[in-house]
């Protein structure tokens, strides 16, 4: 039994001969085509494939080609502060872009990896804080490999102080809520050590303000910051 585009051919059989003649004529013609077709289509799936790969090996080379106007960079700093008068830190983290080699833009968040015991209104609290926001910057002289620069963050602020256990049994613990703005301008000095690490150290000023009523003092978190950056991203300087 036939089958395929073969089905499609006049039987020969109890057929005139220009009957059988153009019957096998329709059959050969027929085996042609489908032969080309399937040629066509090896040929259109092997230049489609050429393509594909060609596409694919650019968008690499595009993705992976050094940007000589912009890159990214991540760091993790630490952030020694006084709080209540006593010396604490922040733990943090920055992620943003390098714009020309000098601007900096980017996001930032730092919190309290632990609490910090203090005394607010007369009671000992365990206080924890967290903040984040934007921040940008400006560098000095990029192709050197120690540079100094200058930042600046802006964001809010979460503060929380639970006034600590005394022994007793007390249900309702004092527990202090504030919310606010920080601004921290921000001054640094940046050490190249490798093509995409490098080591910022520097000093910022932490201006809060504090919303609605407040029952903790603004001078009791204003204070002066060291800060030490381990910063990974572009710094290779122009060639």
């Amino acid at each position: 039994m036939k089958s395929g585009l073969w089905a499609l051919t006049p039987e020969p059989r109890g057929l005139s001969v220009p009957d059988e003649i153009l019957g096998n004529f329709i059959g050969k013609a027929l085996n042609y085509l489908t032969k080309a077709m399937k040629i066509n289509l090896l040929i259109l799936a092997l230049v489609l494939w050429v393509g594909m790969e060609k596409a694919g090996a650019q968008t690499i080379a595009d993705s992976t080609a050094p940007r000589a106007d912009r890159c990214f960079t991540a760091s993790l700093y630490h952030q020694h502060h006084d709080f209540f008068g006593k010396p604490f830190s922040f733990q943090g983290v920055e992620a943003g872009m390098t714009i020309k080699r000098r601007l900096l833009l980017g996001l930032y968040a730092s919190f309290f990896a632990s609490r910090l015991k203090a005394e607010i209104d007369q009671s000992l609290h365990q206080v924890w804080m967290g903040q984040g926001g934007i921040y940008g910057g400006y560098v000095l002289h990029p192709e050197r490999r120690f540079h100094p620069g200058a930042q600046l963050n802006a964001g809010l602020f979460s503060l929380r102080a639970e006034e600590a256990s005394t022994g007793l049994a007390r249900p309702d613990p004092g527990t202090i809520n504030e919310n606010g703005l920080v601004l921290a301008p921000q001054v640094f000095g940046e050490l190249r050590l490798t093509p995409w690490f490098s080591l910022r150290t520097g000093f910022s000023y932490n201006f809060y303000l504090l919303f609605d009523h407040p029952r903790i003092r603004t001078s009791d978190l204003n204070r002066l910051s060291f800060t030490f950056s381990l910063v990974f991203g572009c710094h290779k300087a122009k060639a």
